[in-house]
């Protein structure tokens, strides 16, 4: 905080985790307090996963970026926009079928092979010996060979616009994967039926999904525009 009068409102931490074809993912950082919004985000590798290691010609080898390129090739940035400043908020959210080429978001998934992949990952990585192992649920679901239908990809872009500069990328973030809020009535009956989805989106429930912190985002951002639009019409003089 800038000073002792500055309070923090609003704080998110989310990933915007990399495509097939990238090494990296994302993490990003955001603070709105009274005075301003402050974003940092910063890259890391992707760790280890069984089901992309399948698939050497089409993406790249984390261990081989780490190894030749170092902490350097890992980008970090931060910004900040003052709340005057503050011209509008806007989010998006981009939904796209999931891809047979994807491992990890594949159309049809089969439980079984998940699980087997998630121990395989474990051993190769040693997880199974380090104390922040949480351990891999084995029970009927999760060993079922009844295929599932794949959740679609969906992904959350925001961006802040400044009074003076409409379009600045380092105001722009976005999370991937992002939970949605509604399914579609096809859905339940798939699940139902026993071939429902396999949620691929944050499984985290209660206040802390993305939806509904990306809603509490919005009601401030607005409450903001409002409270600046009614100082602008008072003027100077504040009447």
């Amino acid at each position: 905080l800038a000073n002792s009068d500055e309070r923090s409102l609003f704080y998110w931490s989310f990933k915007e985790f990399g495509w097939l074809s990238q090494p990296t993912s994302t993490n990003t950082d955001v603070i709105v307090t009274t005075n301003r919004i402050y974003k940092y985000s910063r890259a890391n590798f992707k760790p280890y996963d069984c089901r992309t290691s399948l698939c050497f010609g089409a993406c790249y080898c984390t261990l081989l970026k780490r190894v030749l390129n170092g902490p350097k090739y890992l980008q970090r940035a931060s910004s900040f926009l003052m709340l005057p400043s503050l011209l509008s908020f806007n989010s998006e959210v981009e939904v796209s079928p999931p891809l047979w080429y994807d491992p990890q978001r594949l159309p049809v998934k089969v439980p079984c092979w998940e699980t087997g992949c998630q121990w395989c990952t474990a051993l190769c990585t040693c997880a199974l010996c380090s104390a922040k192992f949480e351990g891999i649920e084995i029970s009927k679901d999760t060993c079922s060979a009844m295929p599932r239908r794949g959740a679609p990809r969906a992904e959350l872009w925001m961006m802040w616009r400044h009074r003076f500069n409409a379009l600045q990328p380092d105001l722009m973030c976005k999370i991937r994967p992002f939970q949605l809020k509604d399914r579609a009535f096809v859905e339940d009956i798939w699940d139902s039926l026993g071939c429902g989805p396999q949620q691929l989106e944050d499984d985290s429930q209660g206040e802390n999904t993305d939806y509904k912190r990306v809603d509490m985002l919005r009601k401030i951002m607005g409450v903001v525009q409002d409270t600046e639009s009614l100082m602008s019409d008072r003027g100077p003089t504040g009447k």
